[in-house]
């Protein structure tokens, strides 16, 4: 399972910044279009997470933070603001997610 997970996390790394690269080159509706592919399996993955942690203790993180970040890529998102969407996603979730895959 944490195999998966660790590959998981990867996989939804690699899609991140793809998309961002897409905001950034200023390919805003392909990168909320890619933005949108990705809310799902991101759910799905931080849901298993949270839940390993839950039972496990591991692997540390701060879900109140997960949910922040997310709270503000979702703001950036309903201003239109693919740049601020981007930088989130690639400076902080981003961030988050790589410490989580290296702790699986």
């Amino acid at each position: 399972m944490m195999e998966e997970l660790k590959q998981a996390v990867q996989m939804l790394s690699e899609s991140i910044q793809k998309t961002t690269e897409l905001f950034y080159t200023q390919k805003e509706a392909e990168g909320y279009q890619a933005f949108g592919v990705l809310l799902e399996p991101m759910a799905t993955l931080l849901d298993r997470l949270f839940r390993l942690q839950a039972e496990t203790g591991k692997p540390e993180f701060e879900q109140e933070e997960i949910a922040r970040l997310l709270g503000e890529a979702m703001n950036a998102m309903e201003a239109r603001d693919g740049v601020l969407l981007a930088d989130i996603l690639q400076y902080d979730f981003l961030d988050q997610l790589e410490q989580i895959g290296a702790q699986l």
